[in-house]
């Protein structure tokens, strides 16, 4: 009987303990954003931050759930706190810069993603966000330059063949896009080899090429494609 009383008093002290460490709430945030329950996992995070507001990666992951519930706005509150805290953590920088990219504010991601390259001169990732950030602005020539960056830090990239060659299309470089496509294709990547042929099914009603086709010769203008180029978060 003292013994069960004992282990029941062992378990209350371990829970309040639990229940006072931010760890133990960062866990249950992320078991809660793998499952999917993101409202859940928001309000664990939230009280990791409570009990320790110094944790980037609380911050990270809370702005994740954030993106995934379509709030943008507190995402980017997010990560901005961790730029705050660590001004020098180049993923703050993209990570925000992707969440612009999502509400339309182009210019504010291009800056993101330019201080993350600055911080990290081979983070590919930004390299690549800001090309497809730069597309969205019809900047193609620096686009382009970023997609050959993204390139030459990973050979393999086929989104990075797949969408330069789109811009090479928007610019009327045929060839060069022609190029892009095949190259994709041999790295597994087909929709573009498969819009270029003519293929009218290549582009689905959802705008899987994400092709920027307004005022443009070179494209279906009847096809069903999303007006953006976009990476998924």
């Amino acid at each position: 009987m003292i013994n069960n009383k004992k282990r029941r008093n062992n378990a209350i002290v371990n829970n309040v303990a639990e229940m006072h460490n931010d760890a133990t709430w960062n866990k249950k945030g992320i078991d809660a954003s793998t499952a999917g329950n993101y409202t859940f996992a928001i309000d664990a995070f939230s009280k990791s931050i409570e009990l320790n507001p110094h944790e980037a990666s609380t911050y990270f992951c809370r702005g994740g759930a954030y993106s995934k519930l379509g709030n943008l706005s507190k995402a980017i509150e997010d990560y901005s706190k961790i730029i705050e805290l660590y001004p020098q953590l180049a993923f703050g920088y993209n990570k925000r810069g992707i969440a612009y990219d999502k509400l339309g504010k182009h210019q504010h991601a291009i800056e993101d993603y330019s201080e993350a390259i600055r911080l990290k001169p081979h983070y590919y990732d930004a390299y690549y966000n800001r090309a497809l950030a730069y597309s969205k602005c019809d900047q193609y020539q620096l686009s382009i330059e970023d997609f050959n960056k993204v390139i030459c830090l990973e050979p393999d990239h086929a989104d990075a063949y797949r969408y330069r060659g789109v811009v090479y299309f928007l610019q009327g470089k045929d060839n060069l896009g022609y190029r892009d496509a095949r190259k994709a294709h041999t790295l597994g990547n087909s929709e573009l080899l498969e819009w270029a042929k003519g293929e009218e099914n290549a582009v689905n009603s959802e705008g899987n090429l994400k092709l920027i086709t307004s005022g443009n010769s070179h494209f279906n203008s009847n096809t069903n494609v999303n007006d953006k180029l976009t990476r998924t978060l």
